[in-house]
């Protein structure tokens, strides 16, 4: 459309003017946006249509415009143009207003910004003011130097008297410098009124650093004086050698006297003083009629407010994010708020000539990526400030206040979407906010979010300053705040003690790629997100997965586990292997013994066969396993007290061939289907009684052979029977911390239970590498452990122990199958011995990962151990930088071969190793954990917890809907049952039927369909099930009702 005739020369003058551009070069087919502007300037031009042709057309409106020929029409201006303002009448006394302020119970959550703290409901009387400024100065009356705002300044030391003079000059013109709120807490009210004068409280003082530590008591003593009136404190070099030297004026004032643009309209009141020219600026002294007018269109506007906020379901920010986890677990010594710069590299003019969207729009896209990638959500929300200046209220552009709110932007990360269609979202729903930014809670208004976003500064770095840019800081209570300039420099503002610089600078990082890859407009939204993790952060994650290392791989492994015993026995044959109860035997001893029993199970069996094994512990149990294995088959270890019906499903499910018995004992029932029952304790002596040759010769090795199956619990009430190999184990082995620093005559105590993985690495760690295993006495099931060089430990096994017996005489103590409490490992820590926490799961080979644990730091799971791959992956399987919380998985020659007729079950959770194999069939596996954890910033993983219903009990992987499943076939289908954890044990709620059912009756058939881990310590049976609303089983609700 041709808008040449139509445009009226007036109105383009003046954007001309606004814009800096000369009218030749104003493209009226084009938006606002692309022809240069930007919020702030639609504000501008739409004060300029209000004075100059009487019509309110909205920034929004002005934004929202395809062609910019539109708007300089005057007749097609009119049909977008809203009814007029009204003039608010002026008045110094209104009645009480709704305002809303903070409840106890909010004041600490560090996740929460001033402005999310205010659900309830205040009155206030005397002057208007907004619902901000009653909240927020109820907030500093309950916390003394909250919500106070720190501006840095540079001035010539030789220009400061005058400095001085402008600020009192400029700031003597508005009455918002002598608002005087005053807090009444019962009941609770604030009264608004001036004081008599206005005074500014200006300080010098000379210092030997302008950046010293003790600068921040002077901050946090000054920001509580600065919550009722703006304090100035001014610090001047004492030893300069500069011709003119530079003071830093920091100033710091509460958020109920000011917002951002106002800061910008004071500063240029200052600059003009400064530069000695007169005052041009329109100073509007109108700070209660604005606010009187901003209640007035709330009043006129609000059901259209309730109804917009009514239909937007805002989602609930992840509070337990490590990026948030992390925060306030320092020292608070030390408060300062810092910055991170961000620099866009194209002109911010042209990428909005070439979008048709503003920086801002841009800024938040992007940072909407970054949540997205943080939370791995498709839905994310942050917090963005509104000047509220768009607004038709008389006189607010330029009025010095309190007006900004922040309300929530919801977005939605569409993998699909274009850069453009995301930018696209983002623009429309800001301009709804700034439609919408009348509302106050009472409308309800939606709070949360995780970080703010706010406008910066106008550039401001004057004469005076010697070019040092002026910058605000947030109050030090609040979000991350990101700052966004006119000029394509964004700022993450954030409080030093919730964050270090390394921590924000891996999401400055982050913001930076979705930044680069959004306004580059030739990327889609999947490709912001999928490269937001740069080659260089990429290589520094493969790096601490143990991903660019060659140990990790089937090749160069020639050894099995009983090749490895082998080579001791030829090394050391005569000293001794084992003790247990007294009884010591040496390496060829128990090679002797290996032979004879390993000689039967040869002749009865087929290479491959699965032989199950009663665990008890005892030196036959070790004869056992290694026999089985030198016969080249697979033992499977089960706990002496499992259930019969238990055991013989796990020998169906195992397809076993035999049972072997390390004594023989009628006590010990035979698995149903079981037709070949031997015994270790009469193998050995019949062979006593028939001398034979029973010396260990050397077999070839078959590394990549099964080797023994333990078994998990299940989810759908079904055991797990997973099959681990030779070369797994080796492979662990090769690492000296898993195989627990065991050298020639190194001592190990066996602690842990016989059918656990974990007594399965004592005793190959010991025996394969020619130490001596200390078995433990039944009867006395701490002794052993003195006086050993290494001792393995569950958690919960160490609070029944005194650290003291053991921290310095025993040279290394391990913690692994539960979750270390951060008070044991400190307890543990403090002696001569080195304590290490290890971690994981049976289906990758019993460890994973290990940390040395030293007291006052922070207990990880530590790094992979030399023979794993751990990838931490969202939910689309990729990688994820430092901080970012997602799914543990472990890839290398460590993965199991799976579980044992489980096809279902193997693809979900043995899945192709995408990242370092590519993803071809049999080019490796990688295994979900289904643990929840990051990478800290020195390369280890931090663990958070499970994805799913399992849990670590007394040292056991327990799945509590297995638990629940197995109940539930006692008591029947129809009958309500609940699973949960009580204080560390299992707890379960049954309810009753009406059939007269005691709970002794039910524990009793519970532990005959239960493995001794898995039977609930707490049972009860309850006349009605806590439910949700939805009719599902309360879970919170059952636990709570097993507690008390």
């Amino acid at each position: 459309m041709d808008y040449t005739s139509n445009v009226d020369e007036t109105l383009l003058d003046r954007l001309c003017g606004l814009l800096h551009v000369e009218p030749d070069r104003i493209k009226l087919n084009e938006s606002f946006v692309r022809n240069g502007g930007d919020s702030l300037l639609a504000i501008r031009f739409s004060n300029v249509i209000q004075k100059s042709e009487q019509l309110q057309v909205g920034a929004g409106v002005i934004l929202r415009e395809k062609q910019l020929g539109t708007l300089l029409d005057k007749t097609q201006l009119r049909t977008l143009a809203t009814e007029p303002s009204t003039q608010p009448a002026c008045s110094s006394t209104i009645d009480p207003s709704i305002t809303v302020t903070a409840s106890q119970d909010n004041l600490e959550d560090k996740t929460l910004d001033p402005i999310q703290r205010f659900p309830k409901v205040i009155p206030s009387t005397g002057l208007p003011i907004t619902f901000i400024q009653a909240g927020t100065a109820h907030y500093a009356h309950l916390i003394p130097g909250a919500a106070v705002q720190h501006v840095t300044q540079y001035c010539y030391t030789d220009a400061l008297p005058k400095l001085k003079a402008a600020f009192a000059k400029a700031m003597s013109r508005y009455q918002i410098f002598r608002l005087n709120l005053q807090v009444e807490t019962d009941p609770l009210l604030i009264k608004a009124s001036l004081k008599d004068d206005f005074r500014l409280n200006w300080e010098e003082s000379q210092v030997d650093s302008l950046e010293g530590p003790d600068l921040e008591d002077s901050f946090r003593n000054w920001s509580i004086e600065a919550s009722t009136e703006p304090v100035f404190r001014i610090l001047t070099p004492s030893n300069s050698t500069s011709d003119r030297s530079l003071s830093v004026v920091h100033w710091f004032y509460h958020l109920s006297l000011m917002d951002g643009r106002s800061i910008d309209i004071l500063l240029k009141h200052v600059d003009t003083l400064m530069q000695d020219l007169p005052i041009l600026l329109k100073v509007n002294d109108n700070t209660f009629d604005v606010v009187k007018g901003l209640a007035d269109y709330h009043d006129q506007h609000a059901a259209a407010a309730r109804t917009f906020w009514n239909i937007r379901e805002v989602p609930s920010a992840s509070r337990n994010h490590p990026l948030l986890h992390a925060l306030g677990t320092r020292t608070p010594s030390v408060v300062r708020m810092r910055s991170v710069d961000v620099f866009y590299p194209e002109d911010v003019k042209a990428f909005q000539a070439r979008t048709g969207f503003t920086f801002e729009v841009l800024a938040r896209a992007a940072l909407a990526l970054v949540l997205a990638k943080l939370q791995d959500a498709i839905t994310v929300s942050l917090m963005s400030v509104s000047s509220r200046r768009s607004l038709p209220i008389t006189g607010i552009e330029e009025a010095v206040g309190s007006f900004a709110s922040s309300m929530i932007l919801s977005v939605e990360i569409n993998n699909t979407d274009t850069a453009h269609e995301l930018l696209e979202q983002v623009f429309h729903k800001l301009l709804e906010l700034d439609d919408m930014s009348y509302s106050d809670p009472s409308d309800g208004f939606s709070i949360g979010g995780l970080v703010v976003v706010s406008s910066d500064l106008q550039p401001h770095a004057p004469w005076y300053s010697d070019n040092h840019r002026t910058e605000i800081m947030s109050p030090k209570e609040t979000l991350p705040t990101l700052y966004v300039g006119s000029n394509g420099r964004v700022r993450f503002c954030y409080n030093s003690e919730w964050r270090t610089p390394a921590e924000m600078q891996v999401m400055a990082d982050l913001f930076e790629s979705a930044l680069f890859g959004l306004g580059s407009g030739t990327l889609g939204v999947a490709e912001c997100l999928s490269k937001m993790l740069t080659a260089a952060a990429r290589e520094r994650i493969m790096t601490f997965g143990n991903c660019l290392s060659n140990k990790t791989t089937q090749q160069g492994i020639d050894d099995d586990i009983v090749s490895l015993f082998e080579k001791q026995v030829e090394l050391r044959g005569g000293a001794p292997a084992l003790t247990f109860c007294g009884e010591s035997i040496s390496y060829n001893d128990l090679a002797r013994r290996i032979v004879i029993i390993g000689s039967r199970v040869k002749e009865l069996l087929q290479p491959g066969s699965v032989v199950m094994l009663h665990a008890d512990g005892s030196i036959n149990w070790v004869v056992a396993m290694f026999a089985i294995l030198w016969a080249d088959c697979i033992f499977s270890p089960q706990s002496t007290n499992l259930p019969h019906a238990l055991r013989s499903q796990h020998y169906a499910i195992a397809d076993a061939q035999a049972f072997l018995v390390p004594q023989d004992s009628p006590s010990i029932p035979t698995p149903d289907g079981c037709h070949q029952r031997l015994c270790v304790e009469t193998l050995l002596s019949e062979a006593s009684q028939t001398p034979s040759s029973s010396t260990l010769t050397p077999r070839s090795p078959n590394p990549h052979c099964s080797a023994y199956i333990c078994f998990s619990s299940g989810t759908t009430g079904t055991p797990k029977a997973i099959l681990c190999t030779h070369s797994g184990v080796t492979s662990l082995l090769c690492s000296p911390t898993a195989r627990l620093h065991v050298t020639p005559s190194h001592t190990v105590s066996q602690t842990l239970a016989p059918q656990f993985d974990g007594a399965l690495l004592e005793v190959f760690a010991t025996l394969c590498h020619g130490g001596k295993l200390h078995l433990k006495d039944p009867l006395n099931p701490f002794a052993h452990l003195r006086g050993v060089g290494t001792m393995m430990l569950t958690p919960s096994l160490a609070l029944e122990l005194d650290p003291e017996d053991f921290i310095n005489n025993v040279r290394y103590i391990y913690f692994a199958g539960e979750v270390l409490p951060q008070a044991t490992a400190d307890r543990w820590a403090k002696g001569k011995a080195e304590v290490c926490n290890v971690y994981g799961p049976t289906e990758t080979h019993i460890l994973a990962t290990a940390q040395r644990v030293q007291t006052g730091k922070p207990v990880t799971i530590g790094r992979p151990l030399l023979s794993t791959r751990v990838y931490i992956l969202d939910k689309k399987g990729e990688l994820l930088p430092p901080l970012v919380a997602g799914e543990i998985y472990i890839g290398g020659v460590s993965v199991s071969r799976g579980y044992l007729g489980l096809k279902e079950e193997n693809a979900l959770r043995f899945v192709p190793d995408t990242i370092c194999s590519g993803g071809k069939e049999g080019d490796g596996k990688m295994y979900r954990t289904g643990d929840w954890g990051f990478w800290t910033l020195e390369g280890e993983v931090a663990f958070l917890g499970r994805t799913d219903r399992q849990v670590k009990v007394g040292g056991f992987r327990v799945d509590l809907n297995d638990v629940q499943a197995r109940i539930q076939g006692v008591v029947g289908g129809k009958v309500k049952v609940a699973v949960v954890v009580v204080d560390d044990v299992l707890g379960c709620a049954i309810e009753d039927t009406g059939t007269g059912t005691t709970e002794e009756w039910l524990r009793q058939k519970i532990e005959g369909v239960l493995p001794p881990q898995m039977v609930p310590k707490i049972l009860r049976i309850v006349e009605r099930m806590p439910v949700s609303e939805v009719g599902k089983v309360d879970l919170r609700g059952v636990k709570a009702m097993l507690e008390s």
